[in-house]
């Protein structure tokens, strides 16, 4: 695993918290001052993706910024608002209880109580324990036409295998370049969903947004998809919008035809 590039999948080492940071310096030295930070929490568990970025925030000075959480499961929707809540700056949150994906409508998930990180609409076969739910879906294009949102500075999605999905449902905002970076978690639950990794790759083609992988040094930008990625180890991955690129430390990589990864340094357009 280490010689391919995967590591461990913690929020503290795996580059998600660095990457905030890139995020947060970006808009800090690109914002004319009328305009607020806003990111999408989406799949928020309890909170600690957005937490952070509250915290990192705080110690960028950037007190313009907005979080909007997505959680689905009532019981954890809850813990989300409480521990919110209790957040010094909870105020800059907000809680929407839906999941999002690619249609608007209702859906059955499979709930796991107490805020597990779990809860999926692609269960595997003979899971036990949980209850069924039927939530809410609705877009990310309906949702941004709804409140009249114009851009997304940061979007981190941990849809436990529905992630393509809530990708899909971004089309409309992905084609007019409305998100600055879409992280998105891609594992075995793929298998269940039936989606593939390079399912995102086709979904950006002709979009303004190269895909790359989330690692502590920071993201690696693939030109294509290649075999060699489609191993449903857990891991996040993220659509870069191209201008913002170079200006978040990402980098190029790519196999060779012997399948060898090489990895290029920063700004290499070999």
């Amino acid at each position: 695993m280490l010689a391919r590039g995967e590591v461990e999948n913690d929020l503290k080492r795996n580059g998600e918290l660095a990457l905030q940071a890139a995020v947060l310096k970006w808009w800090r030295a690109t914002n004319r001052g009328d305009h607020r930070f806003l990111a999408l929490d989406v799949g928020a568990n309890v909170g600690e993706w957005t937490q952070a970025l509250l915290a990192e925030a705080e110690r960028q000075g950037v007190t313009n910024v907005a979080v909007i959480g997505f959680e689905p499961v009532p019981d954890t929707a809850d813990l989300l608002r409480r521990r919110i809540a209790g957040m010094a700056n909870g105020s800059r949150c907000e809680v929407v209880q839906a999941a999002l994906s690619d249609a608007n409508g209702t859906a059955v998930i499979h709930a796991v109580a107490g805020g597990g990180g779990t809860s999926s609409l692609h269960p595997a076969s003979g899971v036990t324990g949980g209850e069924h739910l039927t939530i809410r879906t609705i877009t990310a294009d309906a949702f941004a036409r709804e409140r009249g949102l114009d851009a997304v500075h940061l979007m981190k999605i941990d849809a436990e295998g529905h992630d393509i999905h809530v990708l899909k449902g971004a089309g409309q905002m992905l084609e007019k370049g409305m998100v600055a970076v879409c992280q998105f978690e891609y594992n075995h639950r793929w298998v269940h969903s039936r989606s593939f990794l390079r399912d995102a790759f086709e979904l950006a083609k002709g979009l303004p947004y190269s895909v790359g992988k989330i690692l502590p040094e920071g993201v690696e930008l693939f030109r294509e998809w290649h075999p060699e990625m489609e191993r449903f180890f857990e891991g996040n991955y993220a659509l870069v919008r191209n201008d913002v690129a170079a200006c978040v430390g990402a980098r190029l990589g790519g196999f060779d035809p012997f399948n060898t990864f090489e990895r290029h340094a920063a700004g290499d357009g070999k």
